[in-house]
């Protein structure tokens, strides 16, 4: 057996000590009898073996080696030696056994991570830096009704969105994505029997923590249809009290705005008969006076009945807009006299002054 000076310094043993010996003998390799003779097979076929086993230093310590063996043949073809290469793997073989490890580690919480992820209620999708889809867990195809291969490998917008998905939250998710930032927005998103679903939607990026790079995105969307619905039902019940609200202001205004031109009404159809009935002689001009109170009372009351039609119209989306030219000195008279006769009675003096041109007008919007 032929000993260098590099085996004594990896095995501890010297020339002398090993010399006249096996190989098996001293280094007490590790080798099964199977392995031992799938050694010697090949060596005898004229072939060279290498692999790996451990073996013993003379200090009893082992190390891994990795062996390059060769056979010597003579002239017919006979095994007559063994030409064996040695180096020492123990370092590289514990450095692939901690990474086998670490590796096995992984794949264990990654089975985990998606055991978690499918047993959850909340669905989730996870792309990758481009957006498109490369997982959805078990809830993703219960919720929605896609399964993993109708969307695997497509932007989720492709299969989720529809008609009324809103444009501008769209547009938000692909500004926050763009930019690589996180992303919450409720949104209108499509099930495979084309049903729409209101999810709550949120994204986040995930990065390299080396370099910071995006490397995939994961969405968590959850149901939320019943509580959006519960929300406009709420929304409609508070626009109905309003409304309720407003109706009954309505109705207590054109209570009092009723009441005004009768009362014009009736003062001064009161006047007249008190006239009548005393005899008493008025000018021709007081009795127009009168009358034309009472004229335009009556048309001041036709105009309010009409504006409580004009609310029917209001309600059932009926409303017309126009302009029209109204005079400011006309608007004015007509307040005057109406409110003239229910004055008198209680002593109340009305006066009735323009500043400006009297014959001014306002351009106003009638209803």
């Amino acid at each position: 057996m032929y000993w260098n000076d590099f085996a004594e310094t990896l095995f501890g043993w010297r020339k002398e000590e090993v010399l006249g010996k096996s190989i098996i003998d001293v280094l007490s390799p590790t080798t099964s009898l199977e392995q031992a003779n799938e050694i010697m097979k090949a060596l005898q076929a004229g072939q060279s073996w290498c692999g790996c086993f451990d073996a013993h230093r003379k200090d009893k310590s082992i190390l891994t080696l990795f062996v390059n063996d060769s056979a010597l043949m003579d002239e017919n073809g006979n095994m007559v030696g063994i030409v064996g290469v040695s180096c020492d793997f123990t370092k590289r073989q514990n450095v692939i056994s901690v990474l086998r490890k670490q590796q096995r580690e992984a794949e264990e919480q990654l089975r985990l991570v998606n055991r978690i992820i499918n047993i959850t209620n909340t669905a989730c999708i996870v792309t990758d830096k481009n957006q498109l889809t490369t997982f959805v867990n078990d809830a993703f195809t219960k919720v929605t009704g896609w399964e993993p291969e109708d969307i695997v490998g497509k932007r989720p917008s492709q299969v989720l969105q529809g008609p009324k998905t809103n444009p501008a939250t769209v547009k938000k998710m692909r500004e926050c994505l763009s930019e690589g930032r996180d992303c919450h927005v409720n949104i209108t998103n499509y099930k495979k029997d084309g049903s729409e679903i209101e999810v709550s939607l949120q994204i986040n990026p995930v990065k390299d923590k080396k370099t910071g790079e995006i490397i995939s995105f994961v969405a968590i969307q959850q149901d939320v249809t019943e509580s959006f619905s519960m929300r406009k039902e709420l929304e409609q019940a508070k626009r109905i009290v309003l409304a309720n609200q407003l109706k009954a202001e309505f109705v207590t205004t054109v209570s009092h705005e009723l009441r005004t031109p009768l009362n014009g009404i009736i003062g001064t159809t009161t006047t007249l008969l008190d006239i009548f009935e005393n005899g008493t002689v008025e000018s021709k001009e007081e009795s127009i006076e009168k009358l034309t109170i009472i004229l335009s009372s009556s048309q001041l009351l036709l105009a309010l009945v009409n504006n409580i039609i004009e609310v029917r119209k209001i309600e059932e989306g009926m409303l017309t807009a126009r302009k029209d030219v109204v005079s400011v000195d006309k608007l004015a008279m007509d307040t005057f006299l109406v409110c003239s006769p229910i004055a008198i009675p209680k002593n109340i003096t009305l006066k009735r002054s323009l500043v400006g041109a009297t014959k001014d007008t306002w351009r106003q919007n009638e209803t």
